[in-house]
């Protein structure tokens, strides 16, 4: 005598089960961000931030215990991008990472150039044609907890050469 089993299963349950599998399958990626990637994210989050003159955002990326060569805290780091935000109506960046080390697993050096108009920029050709002001920066980001923030910075004015290569 044979049984023969027959069980009928729901579609919302087989909606559930494939939503729980894809669930677990995005968790299980997550966990392969680079540190690399993760403070090249945090450089996008940072230039979004300054492009949408957002204060609070730009003011979540530093770290409290923030400081620099000047002698700036994190309120005075933040007061001055909340200036230059009060004194441009647009901005636009364009980024250029020269290096990112990790001379500790929880520390990143970043070297970056920035060029800073009130024009949207394309690429590196439209950057002869815009009035950009050129920079330097060198950062340096901590991982607290899950996050990576700007512990010290300093920046310079650079010429368009510097950054075009």
């Amino acid at each position: 005598m044979r049984e023969v089993c027959d069980i009928k299963i729901r579609p919302s349950f087989n909606i559930f089960i494939l939503s729980a599998c894809l669930v677990l399958l995005l968790s299980a990626c997550s966990d392969d961000v680079s540190p690399e990637d993760q403070v090249r994210q945090f450089l996008a989050k940072a230039v979004s931030a300054a492009e949408a003159r957002d204060v609070l955002a730009l003011r979540g990326l530093v770290s409290p215990s923030y400081s620099d060569a000047s002698g700036r805290n994190r309120r005075a780091v933040v007061a001055l991008a909340t200036g230059y935000f009060l004194r441009k109506k647009n901005i636009h960046l364009f980024k250029k990472v020269s290096d990112i080390r990790f001379p500790v697993e929880e520390q990143a050096k970043v070297a970056l150039y920035i060029a800073m108009s009130g024009s949207s920029l394309t690429g590196n050709e439209t950057l002869l044609n815009f009035k950009a002001g050129l920079y330097q920066f060198d950062l340096e980001l901590m991982r607290e907890g899950d996050e990576w923030l700007l512990q010290k910075s300093a920046w310079r004015r650079v010429s368009a050469d510097e950054l075009l290569y």
